[in-house]
């Protein structure tokens, strides 16, 4: 991450906890981006997770008619245990 190594411990094997995804949604402060990660659910069990900067992010809503979010936003995932 930005030459930074991050490493983050799964719980247990072929498993990933939701909050996992959730620590994505803290990089971008933590690594001082211009852009973060943003959350789009299709209403079914698929979801996507993207990057954007706020400009892009409207723009993508704007034409798309999507609305995606930014990860971390609402109560998509829960937070992480340290």
């Amino acid at each position: 991450m930005n030459g930074q190594p991050k490493k983050w411990k799964l719980e247990k094997t072929g498993y990933i906890a939701d909050h996992f995804v959730q620590r994505f949604s803290y990089l971008p402060k933590e690594l001082n981006t211009k852009g973060k990660y943003t959350y789009y659910d299709n209403g079914g069990q698929q979801w996507v997770i993207d990057y954007a900067t706020e400009k892009e992010q409207s723009i993508f809503n704007e034409k798309t008619g999507l609305n995606r979010e930014w990860l971390g936003d609402g109560d998509h995932f829960s937070e992480p245990r340290d």
